[in-house]
């Protein structure tokens, strides 16, 4: 399933949209089946007792590195920004920052943890943003820190200074 916001949004409204999405995949029954699958090939060399955050972190990481990164067309005809369901994302192997974004979240919420979706500007003037993801892995973590799920970065990281975030509950 597919969510389209209207043409102009602002980043926070596409950060809505996100949280939105997340929150409905997350209540699907099939999602967690979903999610656990997909996640498989990531956690082969962890067992039970060496799940925390750390490498719950990079499992969601690996996973979300995965997906092949593509660029929403914009224009004149661009129908606003599209966020796609995890659902999707994964069987399309494909999406753009905000599909990874809800795809991140929705992973670290089956696997129960806390789950943000925020933006920041990519441009001086501020027209642009990139969506992100943070998870805080809770118990399975003891420093009880956000980490950022970001694919364009090396690795997980601290949250960027002057994002903007909303929480998945």
């Amino acid at each position: 399933m597919r969510m389209v916001t209207s043409p102009g949004q602002n980043p926070d409204q596409v950060v809505e949209a996100c949280v939105r999405q997340t929150k409905r995949a997350y209540g699907m029954p099939e999602t967690r089946t979903l999610m656990i699958e997909a996640l498989r090939p990531y956690r082969r060399d962890i067992g039970h007792s060496d799940m925390n955050g750390d490498t719950l972190a990079d499992s969601i990481y690996q996973l979300a590195k995965s997906i092949t990164f593509y660029r929403e067309p914009a224009g004149p005809n661009y129908p606003g920004e599209v966020v796609q369901s995890p659902s999707l994302t994964l069987l399309l192997n494909g999406g753009d920052c905000d599909d990874i974004a809800v795809l991140v979240a929705t992973a670290a919420r089956v696997f129960g943890c806390d789950a943000a979706i925020g933006w920041y500007p990519t441009s001086k003037d501020g027209t642009q943003a990139h969506i992100v993801a943070a998870i805080r892995p809770g118990w399975y973590n003891a420093r009880d820190e956000w980490v950022v799920i970001d694919p364009q970065q090396e690795k997980p990281a601290s949250p960027h200074t002057g994002t903007r975030w909303q929480r998945v509950d």
